[in-house]
Protein backbone atom coordinates (compact mmCIF):
# COMPACT_ATOMS: atom_id res chain seq x y z
CA UNK A 1 0.00 0.00 0.00
CA UNK A 2 1.15 3.51 -0.79
CA UNK A 3 2.37 5.81 1.99
CA UNK A 4 0.63 9.17 2.12
CA UNK A 5 2.18 12.36 3.49
CA UNK A 6 0.10 14.79 5.51
CA UNK A 7 0.65 17.65 7.93
CA UNK A 8 -1.19 17.77 11.24
CA UNK A 9 -1.28 20.29 14.05
CA UNK A 10 -0.93 19.05 17.60
CA UNK A 11 -0.94 21.51 20.48
CA UNK A 12 -0.09 24.39 18.18
CA UNK A 13 2.81 22.71 16.37
CA UNK A 14 2.65 21.29 12.86
CA UNK A 15 4.06 17.82 12.23
CA UNK A 16 4.63 15.97 8.95
CA UNK A 17 3.33 12.38 9.02
CA UNK A 18 3.55 9.46 6.64
CA UNK A 19 1.27 6.48 6.73
CA UNK A 20 -1.09 4.25 4.80
CA UNK A 21 -4.38 5.58 6.18
CA UNK A 22 -4.68 9.35 5.96
CA UNK A 23 -7.98 9.49 7.86
CA UNK A 24 -6.60 7.33 10.68
CA UNK A 25 -3.54 9.58 10.99
CA UNK A 26 -5.79 12.65 11.16
CA UNK A 27 -8.00 11.02 13.79
CA UNK A 28 -4.97 10.02 15.87
CA UNK A 29 -3.51 13.53 15.67
CA UNK A 30 -6.87 15.09 16.63
CA UNK A 31 -7.14 12.70 19.58
CA UNK A 32 -3.63 13.52 20.83
CA UNK A 33 -4.27 17.25 20.36
CA UNK A 34 -7.55 16.98 22.26
CA UNK A 35 -5.93 15.17 25.20
CA UNK A 36 -3.05 17.65 25.35
CA UNK A 37 -5.54 20.55 25.36
CA UNK A 38 -7.50 18.87 28.16
CA UNK A 39 -4.38 18.29 30.26
CA UNK A 40 -3.25 21.86 29.59
CA UNK A 41 -6.56 23.22 30.90
CA UNK A 42 -6.27 21.12 34.06
CA UNK A 43 -2.55 21.78 34.65
CA UNK A 44 -1.80 25.18 33.17
CA UNK A 45 1.72 25.43 34.62
CA UNK A 46 3.03 22.27 32.91
CA UNK A 47 5.43 22.42 29.97
CA UNK A 48 4.41 21.07 26.57
CA UNK A 49 6.84 18.17 27.00
CA UNK A 50 5.25 17.22 30.33
CA UNK A 51 1.79 17.42 28.73
CA UNK A 52 3.04 15.21 25.89
CA UNK A 53 4.32 12.59 28.36
CA UNK A 54 1.05 12.65 30.32
CA UNK A 55 -0.87 12.27 27.05
CA UNK A 56 1.34 9.35 25.98
CA UNK A 57 0.84 7.65 29.36
CA UNK A 58 -2.92 8.15 29.13
CA UNK A 59 -3.04 6.64 25.63
CA UNK A 60 -0.76 3.76 26.67
CA UNK A 61 -3.06 3.01 29.62
CA UNK A 62 -6.09 2.97 27.31
CA UNK A 63 -4.29 0.69 24.86
CA UNK A 64 -3.26 -1.76 27.59
CA UNK A 65 -6.80 -1.80 28.98
CA UNK A 66 -8.20 -2.67 25.54
CA UNK A 67 -5.50 -5.28 24.94
CA UNK A 68 -6.29 -6.92 28.28
CA UNK A 69 -10.02 -6.87 27.50
CA UNK A 70 -9.34 -8.43 24.08
CA UNK A 71 -7.15 -11.08 25.68
CA UNK A 72 -9.89 -11.93 28.18
CA UNK A 73 -12.47 -12.10 25.40
CA UNK A 74 -10.21 -14.42 23.41
CA UNK A 75 -9.65 -16.64 26.45
CA UNK A 76 -13.41 -16.77 27.08
CA UNK A 77 -14.02 -17.73 23.44
CA UNK A 78 -11.37 -20.46 23.64
CA UNK A 79 -12.97 -21.87 26.80
CA UNK A 80 -16.39 -21.86 25.14
CA UNK A 81 -15.00 -23.55 22.00
CA UNK A 82 -13.29 -26.21 24.12
CA UNK A 83 -16.50 -26.81 26.07
CA UNK A 84 -18.56 -27.18 22.89
CA UNK A 85 -15.89 -29.39 21.37
CA UNK A 86 -16.00 -31.70 24.40
CA UNK A 87 -19.79 -31.87 24.21
CA UNK A 88 -19.65 -32.75 20.50
CA UNK A 89 -17.02 -35.40 21.16
CA UNK A 90 -19.11 -36.88 23.97
CA UNK A 91 -22.20 -36.85 21.75
CA UNK A 92 -20.34 -38.52 18.87
CA UNK A 93 -18.87 -41.15 21.21
CA UNK A 94 -22.31 -41.87 22.67
CA UNK A 95 -23.92 -42.01 19.21
CA UNK A 96 -21.34 -44.46 17.89
CA UNK A 97 -21.97 -46.74 20.91
CA UNK A 98 -25.71 -46.70 20.17
CA UNK A 99 -25.07 -47.76 16.56
CA UNK A 100 -22.69 -50.54 17.43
Amino acid sequence: MELKSIRVKIYGTEYPLKGEDEELMRQAAAYVDSLMQTFSEKMAQQTPSTLAVLTALNIAEELLKYKNQSKLSLEEAEREINSISEKIKLFLDTSSEDIG
